[in-house]
């Protein structure tokens, strides 16, 4: 959309060349030439540019003044051609203006030699003309600057208002002396732009733009007062906006019809009158989103440059956190790995030293280095080799005990290196995602003007938007907004606006105000999700007892994304249970922090192999659901079979890998399945499937599944836990846990 915006602002912009290429002052034209220098160095239509200037200066000139301006036309585009491509860089302003100059003078040089007209006064005419043109080309290049990029997210400059208004004023004033424009028609315009830059920008913009369309009627009617009227009547309607549109209104034609009547009496007419009125008219019956008030007011602006202020401090410290973690990240790849084999030979020679060193039959003992090479060997001793040394058993003793040592001792140092390698990926990790700069799109700038216009139609002032683009592809947006003084608005209408600004439907955080008031607060959209979830879970304790060793979560991770898991720990009771609801919680923790669910089922694997002081191993089934994509990410760590119900059958995805705990690199079995409306994911622990008295248990949940394929979640997962619990006679062998989740489309299940 942005891009269709500036397209049709370059066809007007293309459609005044045409216009003033036929615009010339004492058979001169500076002006043509200027507003073409101006177009062609700023726009990037520049075919068209040349084109629509020849067009227009075919149609309105002689065959000598076209030839003469088409040289110079040729002169601009030649030289502006060679200048960018040795460069490598567009033209400034100033120096196309240079060009300007001199390409005019050289033209005009030659006219005159060929002409043989060499008086005093056609030099002193001919380097005005050449400044002018080129003064001309630089108050056009502003303002052609100003049209293209004029939108909400920035301040329009006064350069850019005095280029725009001088462009429109010599407009006005070409088509009222060639096309024969009516004085009222071309009064009701001005009337119109003058009032619509005072109203929206303030008395300052609005002097401005009095001043330049006050020229074109100056010119026209030949009096110079008319052009301090029309100022006075911008500056009177700007300052009067904040009470309104009417206020504003009144302002101006009283304004203008008593300035007129002081210093212009005899142009008060009744065509005249007829021009404001017709002008104020449509300026009141405009639309809102068209005609608001840009907020430049203190508070407006100190509002703005904090928050910019508040996002750059932002953006510092978390870059500065993510060098802190990258460095620790650094310096922990730096450290070699911790040793796990000493010199086995010195420390058997030290063992040796300490036993035997100070005794009286040492220099009768068997030589000692053979000893010690022995064992150094692994190998077994003789008798004949031991001698009459009674020391040598307590030597084998201890040199046994150290190898013990050593050996536990390789086991927790394999095992703590490999927890910090898994601990290395999660600084790595870590670094990466807060060394990122805060969320920004290309759209942002674009949407903030879109929007900014629509809620100053409902007396809303947009002061700052923020947008992210989640994994998933949603939008995610944070605007900070207040109602003028006196109104209200609901974040529901605020969700409406936007929703239609962005062409997504928008729902705000459930957290969030219900209510906008005068007060700026930051509310956070997210884009409504394709799909829901309900889910049911149903339980039973091994034996009869009160804790299972079974937890499961269903959590919202933040994006759009849903987490499923279903721990199941060894064994039962209060020590399974705690085992395995860290998991689940910790596991449910990483992933709404942003990490991935490779690198979290890493680390998990790592801290439940370090728990050394006695055997702990949970088996793990987790399935991250996309509600807005419909996918889902199924991960297998020893558990039973996961079941996957769509409407014509039933996918069964079977673990091959170990638990949780039991080896130092964790084995996964993972699968990616596309969810549609109905579709069921059923986890079960161990106990149903143990409990299910059928050589195919899996084929009986499924068929369970197939003969109920309408039960809600809840329902299911009670048919299959009673199932199961009716083929264990009601005494279950091992704790059983059913958990069921359905999705369903959202204007489904609307």
């Amino acid at each position: 959309m942005k891009t269709a915006t500036n397209n049709i602002r370059i066809v007007i912009l293309q459609c005044v060349g045409l216009i003033l290429s036929g615009c010339t002052i004492f058979g001169y034209a500076p002006i043509s030439v200027g507003y073409f220098s101006a177009l062609y160095s700023v726009g990037n239509a520049k075919a068209i540019t040349v084109l629509t200037t020849l067009l227009g200066m075919y149609y309105s000139m002689d065959i000598v003044s076209f030839v003469k301006y088409s040289m110079v036309i040729a002169m601009l585009v030649g030289i502006t051609a060679l200048y960018e491509g040795s460069k490598k860089e567009k033209i400034s302003s100033y120096k196309s203006c240079i060009l300007t100059i001199l390409s005019m003078g050289i033209m005009e040089m030659t006219d005159i030699y060929v002409s043989l007209n060499r008086d005093m006064n056609t030099y002193i005419m001919l380097a005005g003309v050449c400044v002018l043109s080129g003064a001309i080309m630089i108050v056009f290049a502003r303002g052609i600057e100003g049209a293209l990029n004029i939108s909400m997210e920035r301040d329009i400059q006064n350069e850019e208002m005095i280029g725009i208004t001088v462009i429109s004023g010599i407009c006005f004033y070409y088509l009222v002396t060639t096309v024969n424009v009516p004085y009222s028609i071309m009064e009701t315009v001005i009337v119109l732009m003058v009032l619509f830059f005072s109203y929206k920008y303030g008395a300052g913009m609005g002097a401005i733009a009095g001043a330049g369309f006050g020229i074109a009627m100056g010119i026209e009617l030949d009096r110079v007062e008319i052009v301090s009227v029309m100022c006075i009547s911008a500056i009177a309607a700007g300052g009067m906006r904040e009470l309104g549109r009417i206020a504003s209104a009144l302002a101006m034609i009283c304004t203008i019809i008593s300035g007129s009547l002081l210093l212009v009496p005899d142009i008060v007419d009744t065509t005249s009158i007829q021009g404001i009125l017709a002008g104020t008219i449509i300026f009141l019956v405009l639309p809102r989103m068209l005609v608001y008030r840009c907020r430049y007011d203190e508070e407006y602006i100190e509002g703005r440059r904090d928050t910019e202020q508040l996002r750059i401090s932002v953006r510092e410290k978390i870059q500065t956190l993510g060098f802190a973690v990258e460095v620790l990240y650094d310096s922990i790849q730096e450290e070699k790995e911790i040793e796990t084999k000493s010199d086995r030979c010195s420390e058997i020679k030290n063992i040796v030293n300490d036993v035997c060193g100070e005794c009286a039959k040492c220099g009768k003992c068997l030589d000692k280095q053979r000893v010690v090479s022995g064992f150094v060997k692994k190998e077994k001793l003789d008798i004949e080799d031991k001698g009459n040394c009674p020391y040598i058993s307590k030597i084998e003793n201890e040199i046994r005990f150290m190898d013990e040592r050593r050996r536990s001792d390789d086991i927790w140092k394999k095992r703590f290196n490999h927890l910090r390698e898994n601990i290395n990926i999660q600084l790595e990790e870590l670094s990466s995602l807060v060394k990122e700069d805060l969320p920004q799109s290309e759209k942002t700038n674009f949407i903030f003007g879109k929007l900014y216009r629509r809620l100053r139609s409902k007396n809303v002032t947009l002061l700052e938007i923020q947008m992210r683009e989640s994994e998933s592809g949603s939008d995610e947006i944070d605007i900070t907004v207040k109602c003028d003084s006196g109104k209200t608005i609901t974040v529901k209408e605020v969700a409406m606006v936007l929703s239609e600004v962005v062409g997504k439907k928008m729902e705000p955080e459930k957290n969030d105000s219900i209510i906008i008031g005068e007060n700026y607060k930051t509310i956070f959209f997210r884009q409504t999700k394709n799909f829901s979830i309900n889910f049911g879970v149903a339980k039973s304790v091994k034996d009869g007892g009160n804790i299972s060793g079974d937890n499961q979560s269903i959590v919202d991770i933040g994006n759009g994304k849903w987490l499923i898991t279903l721990a199941d720990g060894m064994g039962t009771g209060e020590n399974a249970c705690k085992e395995s609801e860290n998991i689940t919680e910790l596991i449910g923790d990483m992933l709404k922090s942003g990490f991935s669910r490779e690198s979290t089922v890493r680390l998990v694997n790592s801290i439940s192999s370090m728990n050394w002081k006695k055997e702990c191993t949970t088996s793990v089934d987790m399935g991250v659901i996309d509600m807005y994509s419909g996918v889902c990410n199924l991960l297998k760590m020893g558990g039973a079979s996961t079941f996957i119900k769509r409407k014509s059958w039933v996918d069964v995805m079977k673990s091959t890998s170990m638990p949780i705990g039991i080896m130092d690199r964790v084995d996964v079995d993972s699968a990616t399945k596309k969810l549609y409306d109905g579709d069921k994911i059923v986890l079960v622990s161990d106990g149903i499937l143990e409990g299910i008295d059928s050589e195919d248990a899996e084929h009986e949940i499924s068929r369970i599944m197939f003969e109920n394929s309408n039960d809600n979640p809840d329902e299911l997962a009670n048919r299959i836990l009673n199932r199961a619990m009716e083929d264990s006679f009601y005494i279950p062998g091992d704790d059983m846990t059913v958990v069921v989740a359905q999705i369903n489309e959202n204007y489904k299940s609307a």
